[in-house]
């Protein structure tokens, strides 16, 4: 079923996640309302990670597998150094075609830039953002010392074709977890990079980083059993939609599907920043809606958020 998108999710047949304040769960919120807004042409990022300068202490080349494909000439095929953007009015135009790709689109009033989409933020007691709804920092964290923060991955798979849309091998991956370093500005830092890897999607991988800094030096520690994947399917909540209930629905009857059903999040596993392939490198975690088999069919109402938890702790 082909999904129809608006910048500010007031068009039929769109779900947007967002984590309650306080609580133990994602909200997905489904707007209804008018046909799809703006105009505009397909735009190019410079970068695939958006916030790319010259203070970064990990190269960006280093993806979840550590290669960069080349055509035959030499150059860089299609990455996420230099990767074609779309605004909503380009996918209701159908400029991305039968393309599959991930985090894309530039102008959503609530998730803005999906090109960044690992951010971080405080944590409070209870392991938790301690405001959800607030700023998610994409950029540059000062940390305090014994202090956790919540890195969260935005995943979105922009095919508005919903099922028939499906990216497969989908996997998910953090890394740069450890000691700081000296960056070009003298500060103390560790730069988090979140991927997301897909077989079928263009490009094939994806990567933004947040950095955590401080005049002192420090190390981040992952929090093991901290990860958490928040979705409507059945590995997101213990209240779940089927990927095939979602697509037999449309307008307010899908409405009412999907506000009758709650996101909890469900544990992910560690995986996500542990496990590696035989030579070494990251290897990443499947994700995916109705099942972790790496399945995760296009438009909102499939999408998911990824958090872990890191601690900050000062090197005495």
């Amino acid at each position: 079923m082909l999904k129809k998108y608006s910048k500010n999710k007031n068009c039929q047949e769109e779900v947007f996640m967002k984590q309650k304040l306080l609580a133990t769960f994602l909200i997905a919120a489904l707007v209804l309302g008018g046909t799809a807004c703006g105009t505009g042409n397909p735009g190019q990022t410079n970068s695939g990670n958006s916030k790319n300068d010259s203070q970064s202490t990990v190269e960006t080349s280093e993806s979840m597998n550590q290669k960069t494909e080349k055509t035959e000439s030499g150059a860089d095929t299609e990455s996420d150094l230099d990767r074609q953007t779309y605004t909503v009015a380009d996918i209701n135009d159908g400029k991305l075609g039968d393309k599959i790709t991930f985090n894309s689109i530039t102008d959503v009033a609530e998730t803005g830039n999906e090109v960044d989409f690992t951010s971080a933020q405080e944590a409070g007691a209870d392991g938790l953002a301690v405001n959800p709804h607030g700023n998610w920092e994409g950029g540059n964290v000062e940390v305090e010392d014994g202090k956790e923060y919540v890195v969260r991955l935005y995943v979105h798979n922009n095919s508005p074709k919903g099922i028939a849309g499906t990216s497969t091998g989908t996997k998910v991956a953090i890394s740069g977890i450890g000691a700081s370093k000296t960056n070009a500005k003298g500060k103390q830092e560790v730069e988090v990079n979140g991927f997301i890897e897909s077989d079928n999607a263009t490009p094939k991988e994806y990567w933004d980083y947040v950095r955590f800094y401080s005049n002192t030096s420090f190390h981040l520690d992952y929090v093991y059993g901290s990860a958490m994947i928040y979705n409507r399917g059945a590995t997101g909540t213990t209240d779940p939609i089927s990927a095939a209930e979602i697509e037999s629905k449309s307008g307010d009857e899908l409405k009412a599907l999907l506000n009758s059903h709650t996101v909890t999040g469900k544990p992910l596993g560690d995986d996500i920043v542990l496990k590696t392939k035989v030579d070494g490198t990251l290897d990443g975690q499947l994700i995916g809606f109705d099942a972790l088999d790496g399945n995760v069919p296009g438009c909102y109402e499939y999408s998911s958020y990824i958090t872990i938890r890191v601690k900050a702790v000062y090197d005495k």
